[in-house]
């Protein structure tokens, strides 16, 4: 890490202090508030940016360290070069986009998956992202900056098909892997440790570790494009990019949430956690959903409210935007947990409440920064070209983008924790 980022979180980590500390005021100070959060939410954008150019030619690494930088600026240079239009033009033209040339085969070759489309190529090119974060600087803040897409402990590595997903969110990580199931060892049992008076034998209690493995499952999505086109795709390049994007992603958050495991599904984080408690009766109240939040505080995982995010239903955001706090009309339940904790976010994702009752994910932000899941991504997206078919007759050139990802692995499990609400009596 270099002095600049080093500089950064800690900046960051100030003013998330300040934050927390005027929002659990009885009477916090709005313009404060109001201060801190922009302020917090700049730092954020500067964090972002940070880590996508922590290539840094000027950060002193070492001769070693100098040439990971280099070939990754090579990568970056290629990846600006290159466009996902060309792939897609060699898949609907040629038959296959592993005969294209130029900088898009030598960016798949850079990345370690020759034939094939980088994962990188579906998603925003650098100057995209730069624009976005520049756009961001000029938007009012209206929640939290713990609010953030990925968690303050570190940065989750999340490829660019999946940047929009519930991964960032939730602090899981999608690195890039090669060929062959992939497998983690996770400590299932801690050694044990205590103090011994003197002659006395140690402590006993040996460590025990689990592996999980991960293997391929194929995630599909799909574009017609009618050869009137073809001849202008260059013009579509941005749309094809984020539409596949968005599909894809949101295939992920589906499986990511509540996939079975049983093939072709990903193991999914809501399955993983088990039978969820059902809450108390009534529906959740200021109070309550504030009492929610803090009892996963435990010390460990979570030191404070900041170390603490949900990724809860549509449903029950509604419900927190209706319940308001009684000596005060303005404040809802979503407004607090939203001042004080690391976030809310809604996701379709999260099955409809039944008997009134949502489930949600808690989790917790580990403070050791340390990895707590994984879903690898194999690197190469293969583009099929299909000119049969009833649609053949139409003029129309079907092309199918297949992703092979892992199901989500547990590192940490205690650091995520199902939940659940009752939005009506």
């Amino acid at each position: 890490m270099n002095e600049k980022l080093r500089q950064i979180l800690l900046r960051q980590s100030e003013t998330r202090e300040a934050l927390n500390a005027e929002a659990a005021k009885a009477e916090p100070d709005d313009t404060k508030l109001t201060e801190l959060r922009n302020k917090a939410q700049a730092i954020e954008v500067e964090l972002r940016e940070a880590l996508t150019d922590n290539g840094d030619p000027d950060d002193d690494a070492g001769d070693a360290g100098a040439q990971v930088d280099a070939e990754e600026r090579e990568r970056r240079e290629l990846r600006e070069k290159a466009t996902f239009a060309r792939y897609v033009a060699a898949a609907l033209n040629l038959g296959d986009a592993a005969n294209v040339d130029g900088a898009e085969a030598e960016y798949s070759a850079a990345m370690g998956c020759p034939g094939h489309v980088p994962i990188t190529m579906v998603g925003p090119t650098m100057e995209e992202r730069r624009r976005e974060h520049r756009e961001r600087e000029h938007r009012d803040v209206t929640s939290a900056p713990a609010d953030a897409d990925v968690p303050h402990t570190h940065a989750p590595i999340v490829p660019a098909l999946f940047d929009r997903s519930i991964a960032g969110y939730l602090g899981i990580e999608m690195p890039s892997v090669g060929t062959g199931v992939q497998s983690y060892p996770i400590l299932s049992t801690s050694v044990a440790a205590g103090m011994v008076a003197e002659d006395n034998d140690a402590t006993e209690g040996t460590g025990a570790f689990t592996v999980s493995d991960a293997d391929p499952r194929r995630l599909s999505g799909q574009f017609r494009i009618r050869k009137e086109d073809i001849a202008k795709l260059p013009n579509l390049e941005e749309s094809l990019r984020a539409n596949l994007g968005a599909v894809m992603s949101d295939e992920f958050d589906k499986q990511g949430l509540n996939g079975t495991g049983v093939k072709p599904q990903l193991h999914g984080i809501l399955t993983q956690l088990g039978n969820i408690a059902a809450p108390a009766a009534g529906a959740e109240t200021y109070a309550r959903y504030e009492a929610a939040f803090s009892s996963h505080i435990d010390g460990l995982y979570a030191v404070g409210p900041g170390d603490v995010r949900g990724l809860i239903g549509v449903a029950t955001l509604r419900h927190m935007l209706s319940v308001y706090r009684a000596d005060e009309d303005a404040a809802t339940a979503f407004d607090r947990l939203m001042q004080t904790y690391g976030g809310v976010r809604a996701t379709r994702r999260i099955a409809a409440a039944q008997n009134n009752i949502q489930n949600a994910v808690i989790r917790r932000s580990n403070p050791a920064g340390d990895r707590v899941a994984v879903a690898p991504v194999w690197m190469g997206l293969e583009l099929i070209r299909d000119v049969y078919g009833e649609n053949a007759k139409k003029g129309h050139v079907t092309v199918t983008a297949t992703a092979l990802v892992g199901g989500i692995v547990l590192l940490r499990e205690d650091v995520f924790v199902g939940d659940s609400f009752r939005l009506a009596a």
